[in-house]
């Protein structure tokens, strides 16, 4: 309770961050890479500030923990889980995913059964099980789960009925061994954890591809005008630290000759022109026939972009990557007013 009253001071954005685990480690990471690094109240970190900007403090929970603390208005911002997230988002109105895919915290949601299950390898294989499951064992199918909201969608999707959810208060990896149920929904990043204990997944059992995400509370749409520049920095250093761990800057010398085709064929990406440079150019040439060029790529597209510079004459090109690309403005803040301004018949959150 002292370390929620000493984060909500002075008007602060309140932002919840996983307190221990991989995530943990994963989000001071990111943070730090985003140049939003923590800083410690006291060593026993129940408080915090965040680092790059005024106003922000931090409030460290267990992963699972922080939607229910961003949906009850605990905290306004939330690093977690896109899994831990969905679950929770299910049946709570409250909760906005604002950045996705922040590149740390991977794991799967699968459904895995027995090795021993031979004759199920999918989930077609799985719903027929269900069918005929109570008639061979005078009993329903159990299967443990710490995501029951998931794992009834994703059931149910399938068609598979005539089960038993079970409450996973432990590893839940081990409830078929230890007779508690007869298969599982559970969280995997590897896959060796349930392999060590006898189960294998079904080859379309893959409920939710997961990785750390970024979610708010619908409340923000009451915030003033200097909260909401606060959030728009904040998600502007954000996105424009994952943009530059996407992104390339490269620089060539190429064929003057060529500029214009270069031009053509690299429209898609930023080709900025330099000043030309006299040592490129051969004793009594009238013209430079080379000129010094500098243009940005996404990750994906280098070595297209690489052979296009090969083909205008580059013999060298030199490429590096950016700590940091910023655009005109934040895109996901301007994402976030237009859906809160959808939302404007939204009860106003309670005092």
């Amino acid at each position: 309770m002292a370390a929620n009253m000493a984060a909500k001071q002075n008007n602060d954005i309140v932002f919840a961050i996983p307190s221990k685990g991989s995530l943990y480690e994963g989000t001071m990471t990111f943070l730090r890479m985003a140049g939003l690094p923590i800083a410690y109240g006291n060593e026993r970190r129940y408080t915090a500030r965040l680092g790059g900007i005024e106003g922000i403090s931090v409030l460290f929970q267990r992963a699972e923990e922080i939607p229910l603390k961003v949906a009850s208005g605990t905290a306004d911002l939330g690093l977690t889980g896109e899994d831990l997230f969905r679950e929770q988002a299910t049946h709570s109105d409250k909760l906005l995913l604002i950045l996705r895919d922040l590149g740390y915290g991977h794991a799967r949601l699968v459904v895995a059964v027995p090795n021993p299950w031979i004759d199920v390898a999918s989930m077609e294989d799985l719903a027929e099980l269900a069918f005929s499951f109570r008639l061979k064992h005078q009993r329903t199918l159990r299967i443990a789960t710490k995501f029951p909201n998931l794992a009834r969608e994703f059931l149910a999707k399938h068609g598979v009925i005539n089960y038993a959810l079970v409450e996973s208060l432990g590893a839940t990896e081990s409830a078929p061994a230890s007779g508690v149920a007869d298969l599982v929904i559970d969280l995997t990043s590897s896959g060796k954890t349930l392999s060590d204990n006898h189960l294998k997944m079904l080859k379309d059992g893959t409920v939710i591809s997961s990785q750390a995400c970024l979610i708010a509370n619908r409340r923000i749409a009451n915030w003033d005008d200097a909260r909401l520049e606060r959030l728009e920095t904040f998600l502007d250093m954000i996105e424009s630290h994952l943009r530059g761990r996407d992104t390339y800057n490269l620089q060539a010398a190429v064929l003057r000759a060529k500029l214009a085709e270069l031009s053509r064929l690299t429209h898609k990406w930023r080709l900025a022109y330099s000043l030309t440079m006299d040592t490129l150019a051969p004793p009594g040439a009238k013209d430079e026939p080379f000129v010094v060029i500098r243009m940005t790529c996404p990750r994906n597209n280098l070595h297209q972009v690489i052979r296009r510079l090969r083909e205008s004459g580059a013999e060298e090109v030199v490429v590096t990557q950016p700590e940091y690309v910023f655009l005109e403005q934040s895109e996901a803040f301007q994402r976030l007013k237009l859906l809160l301004k959808k939302q404007d018949n939204l009860e106003p959150p309670d005092a």
